[in-house]
């Protein structure tokens, strides 16, 4: 018998933790629940669906109502710092039925040919300021407030801004509305409305989180009504 000597190498590999931050995004659904679009009392379920999670709905990734109709979910977004990503938010109906765009938000970010959001990672937890689904908004009008008389697009406030803006427009009459924001070279950077609006005041929120400071247009177009306005964004 000859003697061997066996060599036996143990490797003890450590468990090596995912890269990234807790997210927590934030859509309100009242419009669209006042309008009918959305019903939760048919089973309707809201998910925000990007290119962490493949666009896809994901078991246990419904967003919940915090009581005021701003749907919230934390999420583990994968990446490191400056990493970006793209997203929308998205109407499951419990019921079958048909929904608008198939559920989805339209063009409502910088991102692709389809308009989405775009998320960048920072390196550690963040929340993101609510925003509202399809960037639509409805202010009704109170009592004793007139309806608007005309076609109006007033100065976005607060102007300049950092990172968000209100810009609110009067319709004196039902239309199919398309708002646009544009920067000094003439590329549009966001669609904030793109479909029919009812008549009264009405305020979109432009989130210019993952844009260059500088001078930005946004501009309205009702029918034959067609308005540009200037805002500065400053960081």
């Amino acid at each position: 018998h000859s003697n061997e000597i066996w060599t036996v190498t143990f490797v003890i590999s450590e468990e090596v933790e995912p890269v990234g931050e807790n997210v927590t995004f934030a859509v309100n659904m009242n419009f669209q629940q006042d309008e009918g679009i959305y019903q939760p009392e048919a089973g309707d379920l809201v998910y925000t669906r990007g290119s962490f999670n493949g666009y896809n709905i994901v078991e246990g990734q419904e967003m919940v109502d915090d009581g005021t109709g701003i749907y919230t979910i934390t999420l583990f977004v994968e990446g490191e710092a400056e990493t970006e990503h793209s997203y929308k938010f998205f109407i499951l109906a419990g019921d079958g039925r048909e929904l608008p765009n198939d559920g989805w938000e339209g063009s409502v970010g910088p991102v692709g040919d389809f308009g989405d959001r775009l998320l960048v990672l920072v390196g550690e937890d963040q929340e993101l300021e609510p925003v509202f689904f399809n960037n639509e908004s409805d202010v009704s009008v109170d009592d004793g407030e007139e309806m608007p008389r005309e076609f109006a697009l007033k100065q976005n406030y607060p102007n300049p801004f950092n990172p968000t803006t209100q810009i609110q427009f009067a319709l004196p009459e039902a239309i199919d509305v398309r708002l646009d924001v544009y920067n000094v070279m003439g590329q549009r950077v966001a669609t904030l409305v793109n479909g029919h609006q009812n008549a009264g005041y009405h305020t979109v929120t432009f989130d210019a989180n993952r844009l260059a400071s500088g001078v930005y247009l946004y501009r309205i177009q009702a029918g034959s009504f067609v308005q540009v306005e200037k805002m500065m964004l400053v960081k």
